[in-house]
């Protein structure tokens, strides 16, 4: 008998063909989430299911893609019962047959997108290789590389840019140029938040200092920034160094040329000698 001839466009098709000769394709009738439709809907005795472990979806998960955090905690943790059943359906949640699959039928559910993971634009994701070409942070790969990997960095980073609407790339150039991602061992602390600041935002400046988790440094970030009751309109660079010139126009003097601050921050002077709203902007985003 000839076979039928097998679209490679269809969604999971290498599952499909696999399980074609599978004699317990119909397992999905034992087991959950099928298990209750397969009394009311004869069809459903038909349904063409692939397997897959919990612990391989959410290694599958966790390896190829990046995911908000609300996704993150929605996923269910890897179960010890073994392998499970899903049918296969369109996008109206019908299900879908071998016999279908074999025709082509359009309307056929696709893998999901990027949308569907909760990934965003690379400004907001904290993805490995995002920064290499960055202007600032290019320099510092190897430093992101191991934050990545601390999943309470990541997380409180992606909160603090989603709540002040500013992005993580904008965040992480700020403390590339303050303190090296916390690398240089002149930095007091990531943002170089100073004395009278912290105290006015209830920061333990000593506490600060003394902490190589970075994960307190962003912690100590949020609380600089409710301080400044800061709404992201003002460059996070500008309202670190000098916060009272943050609703200033951008040919605004923050420091004159000469003064002490600018002798502490050279790079923030513009062209004429004097550090103003926009060239404190520049700085902090390597324009």
């Amino acid at each position: 008998m000839k076979k039928a001839a097998y679209s490679t466009d269809v969604p999971y098709l290498s599952y499909l063909m696999n399980l074609r000769e599978n004699p317990n394709k119909y397992s999905a009738q034992k087991a959950s989430p099928v298990q209750g439709i397969m009394g009311s809907n004869p069809q459903a005795a038909k349904a063409a299911v692939f397997q897959e472990t919990n612990d391989d979806v959410m290694r599958r998960l966790v390896k190829e893609t990046k995911v908000k955090e609300s996704v993150r905690q929605a996923m269910m943790p890897p179960s010890e019962e073994g392998p499970s059943n899903r049918a296969l359906t369109d996008d109206e949640g019908n299900v879908v047959t071998l016999e279908q699959i074999e025709a082509g039928s359009e309307g056929l559910m696709s893998p999901p997108s990027e949308g569907d993971l909760g990934v965003t634009d690379p400004d907001k994701v904290f993805e490995e290789g995002n920064f290499k070409n960055d202007v600032i942070l290019g320099e510092f790969t190897g430093t992101i590389d191991i934050l990545q990997k601390n999943t309470e960095f990541t997380t409180k980073l992606s909160t603090i840019a989603e709540k002040y609407d500013i992005t993580e790339r904008e965040i992480l150039r700020v403390a590339a140029r303050e303190s090296s991602l916390l690398t240089d061992p002149k930095a007091k602390n990531m943002f170089e938040i100073l004395g009278t600041p912290a105290e006015e935002a209830g920061i333990d400046l000593d506490k600060l200092n003394s902490s190589t988790n970075p994960v307190d440094h962003l912690n100590a970030l949020e609380k600089y920034l409710d301080r400044w009751d800061y709404d992201g309109k003002a460059s996070l660079g500008l309202l670190i160094a000098a916060p009272a010139a943050r609703n200033a126009s951008s040919d605004y003097v923050v420091y004159e040329k000469g003064s002490a601050e600018l002798k502490a921050n050279p790079k923030w002077a513009g062209p004429d000698g004097n550090a103003t709203v926009e060239s404190i902007n520049k700085f902090y985003r390597g324009e």
